[in-house]
């Protein structure tokens, strides 16, 4: 019995560490983006402040396009130990995506932007992927060692290279490229010695849908990202900064709750099926709601408080409303997931964000940031909205 005893408790203290090896990288990384978005990174340097977050949005995005899914592919189909077939992906996927990707950004942002993008997004793919199989193998002290080397080695050496007086542009690319490089090479390093297991290429639904999530969270970042002409009220650095800032908010919230998904998509996705009227009498998701809502107040207006500009509740109410939403998108997507319908989170994700283009368009025509605010916002109530009206309306999704 005193064997069991101390069998279940060497489970649970491993358990507790596996977590906490988990979640430190990413909460350092949502930390130091605070950091940076706030300007207490580089606090007299706001344009270099602002192309760095616009630079990793950019980023972000083309590794989601390039990586086409096969991190999901390998959690669902690898066994532990082994390791992924993937060359023919890197061929077929990985490298093809990449170039299509950077030359629309050359052609936005010059070649030198690009070929920076190029070569950190193909890298960061194939870690990720290797990753996936150390995580799903429980080497989780290798997979949060990659995760740790991510974003925040690259404000680390950015904050070096600010406090010695050397940062520049091209100094933020090689900090990158940099971080990338170190990462890849130990993720080689570290990688499972096992069998190789070919993983099948991913049908087109599955990564459209990893893209529109993608888009649909961050399409005010991914504006202001590639610079469009026109968009004069964010002229303003300080305002720029501060829209960026408050902007980082929903992307932590969607953080923590992806990292506690495990228990809340079960508890409150099989119990309330993603409908809202079920959610707002769920005592967990006032719980939740209540301590973002809270949690947003106190770091936005105390913390972290920019001297340089008047706090606007008008402007700051959206990204509110946004973390509070993506609670409930995600249940959604995870409720639709479960029943293997994959199509129509893309046709939700498509609408949505023909919506936001919608407001953005709005916001171009009265050059109103108020309304540019409410583009991520709108755009996640409407993909909630239209799924409650898909379960009203589809009999065989409500019987399914």
């Amino acid at each position: 019995m005193k064997q069991l005893q101390k069998n279940n408790v060497q489970g649970y203290t491993k358990t507790a560490i596996d977590s906490f090896l988990l979640l430190f990288p990413g909460a350092l990384s949502a930390l130091l983006i605070f950091l940076v978005s706030s300007n207490r990174l580089l606090p007299s340097d706001k344009e270099s402040t602002i192309f760095l977050l616009n630079f990793i949005q950019l980023q972000w995005l083309g590794i989601t396009i390039a990586k086409y899914g096969i991190d999901q592919m390998i959690l669902a189909r690898l066994q532990p130990n082994n390791t992924t077939q993937f060359s023919a992906f890197i061929k077929q996927r990985i490298i093809p995506l990449t170039i299509a990707y950077c030359i629309v950004i050359g052609l936005i942002k010059g070649p030198t932007y690009a070929s920076a993008l190029a070569i950190t997004i193909a890298m960061e793919a194939i870690t990720i992927a290797i990753s996936t199989e150390l995580s799903i193998s429980n080497r989780i002290k290798n997979s949060a060692l990659l995760t740790l080397l991510g974003n925040p080695l690259v404000f680390i050496l950015i904050f070096i290279a600010y406090n010695i007086h050397q940062l520049s542009i091209n100094v933020i690319f090689i900090c990158s490229v940099l971080s990338s490089l170190v990462r890849i090479l130990l993720a080689f390093l570290f990688r499972n010695k096992g069998e190789k297991q070919a993983i099948a290429l991913l049908s087109y639904h599955v990564p459209l849908q990893q893209i529109g999530n993608f888009i649909m969270f961050r399409l005010d970042q991914l504006l202001i990202a590639v610079s469009l002409t026109g968009m004069v009220f964010l002229a303003d650095t300080s305002l720029k900064s501060y829209y960026l800032f408050l902007a980082k908010f929903p992307e932590v919230a969607s953080g923590v709750i992806v990292s506690l998904a495990p228990i809340l998509y079960r508890k409150l996705g099989d119990e309330t099926n993603a409908s809202i009227g079920n959610l707002l009498k769920h005592k967990l998701f006032i719980v939740l709601s209540a301590g973002i809502i809270i949690c947003q107040l106190l770091i936005s207006f105390y913390i972290f408080k920019q001297k340089d500009i008047t706090n606007d509740w008008l402007l700051f109410i959206p990204f509110v409303i946004s973390s509070l939403l993506i609670l409930p998108v995600n249940l959604v997507t995870y409720v639709l997931f479960k029943e293997g319908i994959i199509s129509k989170i893309n046709l939700l994700n498509l609408m949505s964000c023909v919506i936001g283009v919608g407001f953005f368009l709005l916001s171009f025509l009265f050059k109103s940031i108020y309304i540019f605010s409410l583009i991520v916002p709108v755009q996640l109530l409407v993909y909630v909205v239209l799924f409650q009206v898909l379960k009203l309306t589809n009999k065989e999704y409500k019987n399914g």
